[in-house]
């Protein structure tokens, strides 16, 4: 389980992970991942998870990295998640045109830097509204 493990008093002090490669499926509840209230940097690569949304609870990510899982959609984001995120990486996903999630993506206010390298359908990155803000 993501990040479950850690105590009340220790998931408050954790600034970075690197959890890369571990066949991580799912993640703790959102109470348990809420409690991760410094967690800036969270390296999820080479996993298989199949979810953006169940990492909304991190409020605090400004890097999350997330290339080589089993992301196939965005989906619907929920209201006021990833408020601090500044670059995300879903290089090398299985990633299909879906307008709901690159609309939700062009919707967090700080993402500066999306990666959407190596998937099957590269037109994704001009369907972003107001792409220019993006590197």
């Amino acid at each position: 389980m993501l990040l479950g493990r850690a105590s009340a008093e220790e998931s408050s002090e954790v600034i970075m992970r690197d959890l890369s490669g571990h066949c991580i499926q799912w993640v703790a509840p959102a109470p348990i991942l809420a409690a991760f209230t410094s967690l800036m940097d969270l390296n999820l690569s080479d996993n298989e998870l199949p979810s953006l949304a169940c990492l909304a609870p991190l409020s605090a990510l400004h890097t999350l990295r997330l290339p080589a899982n089993h992301l196939t959609t965005l989906g619907t984001l929920p209201r006021g998640a990833f408020p601090a995120l500044e670059h995300l990486d879903l290089a090398f996903n299985q990633l299909k045109n879906d307008p709901v999630g690159l609309h939700g993506l062009a919707a967090l206010p700080h993402l500066r830097h999306l990666d959407l390298s190596g998937h099957l359908y590269p037109c994704l990155q001009p369907e972003l509204p107001d792409a220019t803000s993006f590197q």
